[in-house]
């Protein structure tokens, strides 16, 4: 079985891995973003509905 490693022209460029890494990691921020908003909104509407606050 054959990997990218020994075949060189199937071997990514460095400035599309550069560019990619950039983009996973765009989207991770933008995932654990939203991950924390619907957590706080989850904990604001229990609040909420046990009459709290």
């Amino acid at each position: 079985m054959t990997t990218r490693e020994d075949r060189p022209d199937r071997a990514p460029k460095p400035e599309f891995d550069v560019e990619r890494q950039k983009r996973l990691r765009q989207r991770n921020w933008a995932l654990a973003g939203a991950l924390v908003l619907f957590v706080v909104l989850v904990y604001i509407v229990s609040i909420v509905k046990m009459g709290g606050a």
